[in-house]
């Protein structure tokens, strides 16, 4: 598949080129759908993806966790950082390397579920892009935390 090898070279081109800037180092950065998405990293995301994550700890093994890999999601120029993901259970008796692939990203085939902590500046593309691209991979569960206040983007509803 020539094409999935071009979009692949081109994701790691547009990371590389992300990571190379030292002043990104203070946002989330995805590739979906071809866009590349940046959120600044906020200190009230990072503590209640931490909550999430001691939450499902608690009843989960870590080996099951991943936490801002990159998954290369299939469609063309998918390459997401979920704030956090959870493996299926049958993947909990092989190493931290058999989550990823030979590049060290996530397997998408591999994902129970995907969650994503929402902010004002990015809860459409959660609640949006994201959300469709976890859904086309056949990824069976999509979390959204959404700590803010008042309703949920026009045309979504809880699920």
């Amino acid at each position: 598949m020539e094409g999935d090898e071009d979009d692949q070279r081109m994701l790691d081109s547009l990371f590389e080129m992300v990571e190379a800037v030292p002043e990104f180092s203070r946002y989330r950065v995805d590739v979906v759908e071809g866009a590349v998405l940046m959120s600044p990293q906020a200190e009230g995301h990072r503590e209640i993806l931490l909550s999430v994550v001691e939450q499902l700890r608690g009843v989960h093994p870590r080996q099951r966790l991943l936490s801002n890999v990159r998954i290369g999601f299939p469609g063309r120029l998918n390459g997401s950082c979920p704030d956090a993901a959870q493996l299926r259970a049958e993947e909990k008796a092989e190493g931290p390397e058999e989550k990823k692939d030979t590049r060290g990203r996530g397997r998408y085939e591999r994902v129970e579920f995907v969650v994503e902590v929402a902010s004002e500046g990015t809860a459409a593309r959660d609640y949006g892009l994201k959300k469709d691209v976890c859904a086309r991979a056949g990824v069976p569960g999509y979390l959204i935390v959404d700590p803010g206040p008042g309703p949920l983007p026009s045309g979504h509803a809880t699920e």
